[in-house]
């Protein structure tokens, strides 16, 4: 379905008609340049990131820096047609964030915990950065214990996947995520199926901010 379903404030914008799928895989066609670092996600006022982070109060304010993270995510123009080409983009990430607090009218850590955080059955509180109003941050700003990190990419694993009885992470969305097509790219065949950035021969990775990495063995079982 489009995302405007979900978000209703987003009708009539560029978003309009982009499918949640497109979104969660990086085909939105929304930002080209979230990781293009010549371009200054992180340094440039102009930059679509920055503005995203610097809203949020990652990053500094700015004289251009958005009053309102949503408003911000509204005026937004379209690049590209979606489902073309893959661009990871943390404001795709954000974008789903806000969808699932429109759902189920509930907060954003709340669902961590009652869906993931719980039921995987992780020893230690997590904590969720937010900014000054409360908003939090879906494409990042997430504090855990390196064994619960362990535990969510046991998740991603066969014994575990039918242990939660496919209640968390299902066959279906693995499979999914190791047929996404990898994009031309020098440094790595990225895919950013359901956002893991690569994923082949049984082993599906994601990198952090700073150069973390959750690397996954789904059939041996390792993390």
């Amino acid at each position: 379905q489009s995302i405007e379903k979900y978000i209703p404030e987003l009708k009539g914008s560029d978003w309009q008609g982009i499918s949640v799928k497109d979104i969660l895989n990086m085909r939105s066609g929304m930002d080209s340049a979230s990781i293009d670092f010549e371009t200054g996600p992180f340094t440039n006022p102009k930059h679509k990131n920055y503005q995203l982070e610097s809203a949020l109060g990652l990053l500094p304010k700015a004289d251009n820096t958005p009053t309102s993270v949503y408003k911000f995510i509204i005026d937004l123009k379209r690049e590209r047609a979606p489902g073309l080409k893959a661009e990871y983009s943390n404001i795709n990430t954000f974008v789903l964030g806000w969808m699932v607090e429109k759902v189920t009218q509930k907060k954003y850590a709340e669902l961590v915990t009652e869906m993931i955080w719980k039921p995987m059955g992780a020893s230690s509180d997590a904590y969720m950065c937010l900014s000054e109003k409360g908003i939090p941050w879906p494409h990042g700003g997430m504090s855990v214990t390196l064994r619960d990190l362990a535990r969510f990419g046991m998740l991603y694993t066969k014994s575990e996947i039918i242990a939660q009885k496919e209640s968390i992470i299902s066959f279906k969305q693995l499979k999914e995520i190791f047929d996404t097509a990898p994009i031309d790219n020098m440094f790595a065949p990225f895919k950013w199926g359901y956002q893991w950035d690569m994923a082949s021969d049984g082993i599906i990775v994601k990198g952090g901010f700073g150069g973390q990495i959750l690397l996954v063995h789904t059939e041996k079982e390792i993390v």
